[in-house]
This record gives C-alpha cells, structure tokens and sequence, in this order.
C-alpha cells in the first residue's frame, strides 16, 4: 500500500521516515511530515511595518502552510511562507563581513548555514561563490543560528521591544551547513544555494557577503 500522513501544530517543521525499526512492516518507510503551525511561535516575534508578528518557529522556519497535491498513488507538496512569495524555501546565515584569508594556505574557519525550510535530511543541499564551482553542503541538526540571534537581540534588550518575546530555539532538522573555500577574492561576493528536495524539485536563493 501507498501512505503519506500530515500533522500540525508542533510550531516547528519536520519529516519523519517510519521504517522497521520503529515497527513499520512495509519495505518502503512510511513518510510523514509536520507542517508546523500558520500561527508560527505562537504569534510572537517583533511587529513588521504591517504591525504583524514576525511569528518565526523555534527550528527557524517561516510561519506558513503547505499545498498538498494527491495525483492516483503518488503526492508532493509545497511549503508556502506566509507575506512571502513562494520563491521563498530557505534562509541563508553567514557573515556579513568576510576576512581576506588567501594567504592562509588554504585554512577558513568562515561558514554558512542553510534553513531549508521545508527540508528533510534525504534532501541535498549545495553552494557556489562568485558563480564558481558547486560545493556540496552538510546536513546537520541543532539550532538555527539566524533564529537564536533573534532570540539574543531580546535577551539583551535593556528595555521592552514591540512584540512578544519569542520561544527559545529548539532543534532545527532541516538545516546545512558548510565551510566556505579560503582565497576568495576582495570585495562583494555572490554566495547562491541550490536545494533539491525528496520530490526532485529545485530551489535556489543566494546572497551577498563582503570580503575586506
């Protein structure tokens, strides 16, 4: 038989792949997918110039919804961030300013992370600079860094700030991260991002760091 379940609610976003050990008796795992919550954290997050909650999970995904699509026995679905288009998959967090490292011999210690939003660790994940050559990344879990920077911007607040205090960050299970190449030249950098997801489809984001 063919199976795919949905939850919600859980406030963040994740895949689950049921298999024998966990007492699945079919050969394929069964495939499972938690689409977070529309209310995101709870509505909590600073206000944006609507004055609407920025509303971010605890994992770092984008409050949204998903758009399921059943053809006979097949399904794929889209994760659709709220007050976003839906060219918007992922969050890039690196450095906004770069170390001239060329004459280290090839050493960094510079890297970036990649929220895939929607993400599942049978995902691949890659990157190129300056339109370069593409780089695999490295599927990871723990906290997203983007995310728990927010959540220090109010920690060491000395006063109120507009909004509602977000939760504190929980473990993000669509995340890549990766070191980025030594000698990359001075000046403004293009850094893109390619994801290709369990249903074959492509999703690409990039930004621009600077290397001084």
């Amino acid at each position: 038989p063919h199976s795919f379940s949905l939850s919600a609610h859980n406030h963040t976003v994740s895949h689950q792949f049921i298999s024998h050990k966990e007492g699945w008796l079919n050969e394929k795992p069964h495939h499972h997918f938690n689409a977070g919550a529309v209310c995101g954290d709870w509505w909590q997050g600073a206000l944006d110039a609507n004055n609407l909650p920025d509303a971010t999970m605890r994992d770092g995904s984008p409050n949204g919804y998903v758009i399921l699509s059943i053809s006979h026995n097949s399904y794929s679905f889209d994760y659709k961030v709220a007050r976003y288009p839906e060219t918007y998959q992922m969050n890039i967090f690196l450095p906004k300013v770069l170390t001239d490292n060329s004459n280290l011999n090839g050493w960094s210690n510079d890297e970036m992370y990649v929220n895939f939003f929607a993400g599942s660790s049978k995902d691949k994940v890659r990157f190129r600079v300056n339109e370069g050559e593409w780089r695999e990344m490295k599927y990871t879990i723990g906290p997203d860094p983007s995310y728990a920077r927010i959540r220090l911007m109010w920690d060491d607040a000395e006063g109120l700030l507009p909004g509602a205090r977000p939760s504190a960050p929980d473990k993000c299970y669509h995340l890549w991260k990766a070191t980025l190449p030594s000698g990359i030249p001075q000046g403004y950098c293009k850094i893109e991002v390619e994801a290709t997801d369990i249903f074959g489809n492509k999703h690409s984001a990039f930004q621009v760091t600077h290397v001084k």
